[in-house]
């Protein structure tokens, strides 16, 4: 997973079924469901990424905390319930750098 990434607009833009390779910082995480919710950001903008709990990526992809630097690669598929309308369904996920918390804390 080292080349070819595309932005997330691009990725927004990607037919559903196309293989996509994204880096970015992760914005938001969930767990729910069986399934981790990450959406990714990068300087032009956001999608959301969807990680099966049974999936390879699962592991990796806990270990991610909020501003986490990460590598993904999946399959675009529309989801009106997600930011922009897209999602990418996670294949395989590469935490490059983990972040270890915001220097303040929110209340």
């Amino acid at each position: 997973m080292e080349q070819g990434f595309l932005s997330t607009r691009e990725a927004l833009q990607r037919p559903d079924g196309e293989r996509v390779r994204l880096r970015g910082w992760v914005y938001r995480r969930r767990d729910l469901g069986g399934k981790i919710f990450i959406v990714l950001r990068d300087s032009e903008g956001i999608i959301q990424c969807v990680i099966e709990g049974s999936s390879k990526a699962a592991p990796e992809a806990s270990k991610a905390t909020i501003e986490s630097s990460v590598m993904v690669e999946g399959i675009v598929r529309s989801d009106p319930r997600a930011p922009g309308g897209k999602e990418v369904r996670v294949e395989d996920f590469k935490v490059s750098r983990v972040s270890r918390g915001l220097p303040y804390q929110g209340r």
